[in-house]
């Protein structure tokens, strides 16, 4: 796989950041009281 690395930031890091922006995608669409069973975090924890 081709390293990425955009001002010293590594692949880990965009790995990490994605899946907080999922986390906080989930919990916003169950704050706002809608489905969110195709991106469901909880599940995976």
């Amino acid at each position: 796989m081709k390293n990425i690395n955009i001002k010293g930031v590594s692949v880990q890091t965009w790995a990490r950041t994605i899946v907080l922006v999922l986390a906080l995608i989930s919990q916003l669409c169950v704050i706002l009281g809608k489905s969110s069973e195709a991106i469901d975090v909880d599940r995976w924890q």
